[in-house]
C-alpha cells in the first residue's frame, strides 16, 4: 500500500515463496532487480531507458553479520557476466552513458 509500482517489483524476502526456509538459514541474502524488464523508464535516478539491461539493483536482503537492506546500483555486462558499482544518479553524464552502452 502507497508504494510506488516499481517497489513492488524488487526481490524481497517474502517473495522466496517455496524456499523461505532456506531463506532463514542463510546468514545472507541477495537479490538483483533489473528494471527494464517492468518496462521501467528510470529508477533510483538513473536513466534506464540508456542503460538497458546494463543495469541492476543489488539489494542486500537479509544480513546476519552486518548492514541489511542496502540497496547500490550497479553495470552489468552480460557478456562477460560482471558487475561493477555506477556512479551515483547525480554524477551520471553523457559521457558515462556513452561508455556503458558502447561495453
Amino acid at each position: 500500500m502507497g508504494e510506488k509500482i516499481e517497489e513492488k517489483f524488487k526481490p524481497t524476502l517474502a517473495g522466496l515463496a517455496d524456499n523461505k526456509l532456506t531463506g532463514r538459514d542463510a546468514h545472507v541474502v541477495l537479490g538483483l532487480f533489473a528494471p527494464i524488464r517492468h518496462n521501467i523508464k528510470t529508477y533510483g535516478g538513473h536513466d534506464i531507458t540508456q542503460l538497458e539491461d546494463k543495469y541492476r539493483l543489488l539489494i542486500v536482503l537479509k544480513n546476519r553479520i552486518g548492514s541489511g537492506y542496502i540497496e547500490d546500483a550497479l553495470y552489468f555486462n552480460g557478456k562477460t557476466n560482471r558487475f561493477k558499482e555506477l556512479p551515483r544518479p547525480e554524477e551520471m553524464n553523457k559521457e558515462i552513458y556513452r561508455q556503458i552502452i558502447e561495453s
